[in-house]
């Protein structure tokens, strides 16, 4: 007499396949500035990855020197296009470094109007635009660019998985560029008219 073996159920190599199967969830991350993150469950385990793209960018206000206004990170990320590869503190960093440098380079100008009487620079007399003193808008745009041109200097060849939208990142100019318009600013404030003289 034949023996018949007994045949799985295909029910039941269904399920083992289901259980080997790898599935993918979104994974709350702590923080105003943290990559997102993303959960493999591959069995019952859980494996974390990170995609390494930040997904808002970085939040806050950086305090000035007495007389010079305050930055605000997230105007000048969103407004500068500052690439998501980079962190908060690295963002600061930059921009805090260009205030500083922005200021000693206003410095007299800082001195001038305190010895009149003003002790912010939104207290100077000046025309405005959008109900905003136009030294204010230059200021701002001065240490802006001038942190923009740090940031393409020290990060020549940032997150280069996305060329299209990171065309003028590496560009060979880029840094040039946004410490002359840095420097246009700063002329600008100082009411200093350019002037191009040609020898004969």
């Amino acid at each position: 007499m034949m023996m018949q073996t007994p045949q799985q159920p295909r029910r039941a190599g269904a399920e083992a396949h289901k259980a080997k199967a790898i599935t993918w969830a979104s994974v709350a991350c702590p923080g105003s500035f943290c990559p997102p993150v993303q959960a493999r469950f591959i069995s019952g385990s859980v494996m974390i990855t990170f995609s390494g793209k930040n997904p808002e960018p970085p939040e806050g206000t950086i305090s000035n020197q007495p007389f010079w206004p305050d930055m605000d990170l997230n105007s000048f990320s969103v407004s500068f296009r500052i690439p998501s590869d980079l962190d908060q503190n690295s963002v600061e960093e930059h921009l805090i470094q260009a205030m500083t440098d922005i200021n000693f380079r206003l410095c007299d100008y800082r001195k001038e109007q305190q010895g009149l009487g003003y002790e912010a620079l939104e207290e100077v007399p000046s025309d405005k635009v959008n109900n905003e003193s136009i030294l204010l808008v230059l200021y701002r745009r001065a240490a802006s660019y001038r942190a923009k041109a740090t940031i393409c200097r020290d990060y020549p060849t940032i997150d280069r998985r996305q060329p299209a939208d990171n065309q003028a990142k590496s560009a060979p100019d880029t840094e040039e560029t946004y410490l002359r318009f840095a420097d246009e600013a700063v002329r600008q404030f100082l009411e200093i008219t350019d002037i191009s003289v040609e020898l004969l």
